[in-house]
């Protein structure tokens, strides 16, 4: 019974905010690959579709509202 709640108090006082700084980083470092990939590469394009889908490290993370449903 105690690790739900401390699990219930995590969610609800910490999880969101330390998600909210982690997604940003997520973000910026896939947008990051995308960039070098369309710099860098003869078919960019093609590459970062290839990335974004097929790549299981490009997950883009979830949204507050996604986060919430769940």
């Amino acid at each position: 019974m105690k690790f739900i709640t401390d699990l219930t108090l995590y969610i609800q006082n910490s999880f969101f905010d330390d998600y909210a700084r982690t997604r940003e980083f997520k973000i910026s470092k896939v947008l990051e690959k995308c960039y070098e990939h369309l710099d860098t590469k003869k078919d960019g394009r093609k590459k970062v579709i290839e990335y974004i889908e097929m790549n299981a490290k490009c997950k883009l993370p979830w949204t507050d509202r996604e986060i919430k449903k769940a």
